[in-house]
Formats: C-alpha cells, structure tokens, sequence
C-alpha cells in the first residue's frame, strides 16, 4: 500500500485530464489530452526523431552544465585566493 499512495494524485490528475478534454470542457487545441501526447510520442519514436531531438537536448543540456560548472570552478577558485589574501596580509 505504501508504493501505491504516492501515485493516487498524479493518476487522478491525468485521468481528470483526460475526461475534461474528451467531455469537450476544455479545448484539444489548449491542452491536448494525455492519450493524444501518448500516440504523437510513439509517432516520433517509431520514426527516430524522438530519439534524435533527446539526444541533441542531452548535449545542449550538458553542454550548459560544462560551461556553467567551468564559470562557477574559476570564480569560486578566484574568491578563494581574494579572501585567502586577505588573510595572509591581516
């Protein structure tokens, strides 16, 4: 029962979801309904460009995480000598 709890509220979300949109209350156009997103990522997937879009994402993501961890390591690095400076001189 443990397992099970936590999923209780994100089912619940996709099922009222999908009622909403397949009762016509809101708009497929606005919010497309959980079973449509389903069958369009299964399209892409079947036809390789899913796979391709993912992994031009993981580069860009890493790539972002390169250069912002380089930024980060080199003023990091610089604030500790500025301070370490500070303390060789006081």
């Amino acid at each position: 029962m443990d397992k099970v709890v936590p999923w209780i509220i994100p089912v619940g979300i996709i099922v009222i979801w999908q009622f909403i949109v397949t009762a016509g209350i809101a708009s497929g156009k606005l919010l497309p309904a959980p079973s449509d997103i389903l069958l369009d990522a299964w399209k892409l997937f079947k036809s390789g460009e899913l796979q391709k879009n993912i992994g031009i994402s993981l580069f860009r993501a890493l790539l972002g995480f390169i250069i912002g961890g380089g930024i980060g390591f080199i003023l990091g690095v610089r604030n500790w000598f500025y301070f370490r400076s500070f303390e060789w001189h006081f």
